[in-house]
């Protein structure tokens, strides 16, 4: 007889899978037909024998599935359903449906899902890009799990980011598990928003799966190790249970996993690298709060807003806003403001500082132009974010 801390223990676990399970993110952002339907898909890039979700929205109820058929020639149509909300904005109820399509690509290459009309009105045609089958796995189809580790580049510059994928494969069955982080050596590594989950297959065989994305930043130059996690379950027994009251007391059968290791070749920073330093996938510089008139007067201080936004760097790399000297005026800043957010696959820096710009005499003050050097990791070359210099007329 089992004890009831196994039983609580069993009920944990089981919990604790449907969580990871239920977790989903969905990749890009919506297209709209400009007529009242949007369509997105959950993901944006797959791998060949991967499910992914079509998704179409309607304000108020969509009557009927749309004539599937234009999708048969690229993926095969493996069943929809539909949900409906309301929101009460500004005591105004409005209603929303969405229509889900899961589909699985037949082919590799970046395929075009086709528009469908649904209610009169078309869907817009969306892109989705399938890769082969990813090899690379410790573990095989067949088995109750296994891991699947790779990298979208083995070659990044030292404080580049790059994408670290994992992705978690288990048979129906499975009753809980742990899965652990990588490990780096030389790099640090972030997770990265929420947990997408999919279904696919290998070897013949039906996969839920979990994917997990994190951002890898090596913090030197040379071989940087990555250790694959390890992932532990538990499957439900294989022997037929006298009664279902026995199979709720049965602790299952350990299941075991490990993704495999990857070696990543850091390179040192180029000596076109410029400085700061600071690679990324871009950079973007803005200047508000100038007057939209171009006037100003002498003793009413102007206050301007200096703003650096990069994709694929923390706020901690963003060199602090700065405003070059400017003749016939004293600048007064501010302190700076950071924060880093991120998305599925790549982490967003942003350092905003304001100034107080007080003109000293009347006439023409020149706001130079500003000029930040950042290297575009996505191209591997040097590029720039340029402010262009701006003209206030000062009276008084």
């Amino acid at each position: 007889m089992k004890t009831w801390r196994s039983v609580m223990k069993r009920v944990i676990v089981f919990c604790a899978l449907l969580t990871l399970a239920a977790l989903a993110h969905a990749a890009g952002s919506p297209a709209s037909s400009g007529q009242g339907l949007r369509a997105f898909l959950d993901r944006g890039h797959v791998s060949l024998g991967d499910t992914v979700t079509l998704n179409i929205q309607g304000a108020g109820a969509l009557s009927g599935t749309p004539d599937l058929s234009p999708l048969q020639s690229d993926f095969d149509v493996l069943g929809t359903s539909s949900s409906s909300s309301v929101q009460l904005v500004n005591g105004n109820a409005r209603s929303t449906t969405q229509l889900g399509i899961a589909l699985r690509p037949r082919r590799t290459g970046t395929l075009v899902v086709p528009p469908l009309n649904i209610d009169g009105l078309p869907t817009p045609p969306l892109t989705l890009h399938v890769a082969p089958a990813p090899g690379g796995t410790q573990g095989a189809a067949g088995g109750a799990a296994f891991l699947e580790a790779s990298v979208d580049t083995a070659s990044p510059y030292v404080g580049q980011q790059i994408v670290y994928t994992l992705r978690l494969y288990y048979a129906p069955g499975l009753t809980g598990g742990q899965l652990d982080d990588p490990q780096a050596d030389g790099a640090q590594l972030v997770h990265l928003d929420s947990d997408t989950r999919y279904q696919t297959q290998r070897g013949g065989e039906t996969y839920q799966v979990v994917e997990r994305h994190y951002a890898l930043i090596p913090q030197r130059a040379g071989s940087i190790v990555v250790h694959g996690p390890a992932f532990q379950g538990q499957m439900l027994g294989t022997n037929t249970p006298d009664s279902m009251f026995d199979s709720l007391f049965d602790d299952g059968k350990p299941v075991e996993a490990r993704a495999n290791e990857l070696t990543l070749d850091a390179r040192a920073i180029p000596a076109s690298g410029g400085t700061p330093w600071l690679p990324a996938q871009s950079v973007q510089l803005k200047l508000d709060g100038l007057p939209a008139d171009g006037n100003a007067r002498v003793g009413e201080p102007l206050t301007v807003t200096l703003r650096i936004d990069a994709v694929g760097a923390t706020a901690q790399r963003l060199p602090e806003p700065q405003l070059p000297p400017i003749d016939g005026a004293r600048v007064y800043p501010d302190r700076t403001q950071d924060a880093t957010s991120e998305d599925e696959n790549w982490l967003h820096g942003t350092r905003t500082r304001s100034f107080a710009i007080l003109p000293g005499h009347g006439g023409t003050l020149t706001i130079p132009a500003i000029t930040l050097n950042w290297w575009d990791a996505a191209h591997d070359r040097a590029a720039q974010a340029n402010i262009p210099a701006r003209i206030i007329h000062v009276s008084g």
